[in-house]
Parts: structure tokens; sequence; C-alpha cells
């Protein structure tokens, strides 16, 4: 994973508006799927909204 997204502006831009479940929001932060959901359901409520 870097640290910077590698997608131009455009390119962010198009998939953005193409977003239609969770696998493409991944997609779009170029990480994997995986990743993306142990972060969201391994933390409580209370620390994600802190």
């Amino acid at each position: 994973m870097q640290p910077q997204l590698q997608a131009s502006p455009s390119e962010l831009k198009q998939k953005f508006f193409a977003l239609q479940s969770p696998r493409d929001v991944a997609d779009l932060l170029e990480i994997p799927y995986d990743k993306l959901i142990y972060h969201l359901y391994r933390q409580t409520d209370d620390d994600k909204y802190q």
C-alpha cells in the first residue's frame, strides 16, 4: 500500500461517481478489500467516531 493514491484526479473522480459496492471503495482507495473490511469492522463504534 502506498501513502498516496496513484490514480490521477480525473480517474479518481470517475471511479468515485461509479461506486456501487464496498469492493469499488477498496479499489478507489487502492487497498485490498479484506483490509478495508477488517478495519471497518474491527474497531468499536466508539473508536470509529472520535
